[in-house]
């Protein structure tokens, strides 16, 4: 696999925020980046994709309730 050299900035900007938004063109890589991340985190992972009609339906529904269950995880949400 390709070495990244942005992944030592992601996990700097991780230790300083709660969320960092990998945003960019379709089929670029947002979503192996973000994988990659999550192996050097070495936190729990949730992955959710909003493109999948029930997850996108249990998030309107009660966003709250939802991410709850995942306070101590790294979140990756999907196609925004």
């Amino acid at each position: 696999m390709i070495e990244k050299a942005i992944i030592p900035a992601l996990l700097k900007s991780l230790k300083a925020f709660p969320s960092v938004a990998i945003i960019g063109a379709r089929q670029v890589g947002k979503t192996t980046l973000a994988k990659e991340l999550v192996d050097q985190l070495k936190k729990p992972v949730h992955h959710v994709d909003l493109e999948r009609p029930g997850s996108l339906a249990s998030i309107v529904r009660e966003p709250e309730e939802y991410f709850s269950v995942y306070v101590n995880h790294c979140v990756i949400i999907d196609e925004v």
